[in-house]
């Protein structure tokens, strides 16, 4: 990897600028371009089913995203789901950020 000094995520839950919360699988090099970055594997893991891996830039990571704890994933799947999806909807829709509406993930609906 290009930048071993690089602030890299560690395993775990993460939450979105927008809301979804995702879990960090670990990072990788790409296989034919090892100058590139790393890249960040991760899945869905609410409101949206988990099962779906994503790689993303780690360059790209973290602004946009904030680790958050079991606990606050648990309280978040105890929310309706639809309702869920409509909240990161609109936030992504909007652009609302961590902490613009001096609101979080957890009071959204």
């Amino acid at each position: 990897m290009n930048n071993p000094t690089q602030n890299l995520p560690e395993p775990g839950l993460y939450e979105h600028q927008y809301g979804g919360l995702y879990r960090v699988l670990g990072v990788a090099e790409h296989t034919e371009d090892t100058a590139s970055e790393p890249l960040v594997i991760y899945e869905h893991v609410w409101p949206y089913p988990p099962g779906n891996l994503k790689a993303r830039p780690a360059s790209a990571w973290e602004s946009r995203f904030r680790q958050i704890s079991e606990a606050t994933l648990q309280t978040a799947m105890n929310r309706d789901r639809m309702e869920a999806q409509a909240a990161v909807a609109h936030a992504k829709q909007n652009k609302l950020k961590f902490g613009e509406t001096g609101q979080t993930y957890n009071t959204y609906y």
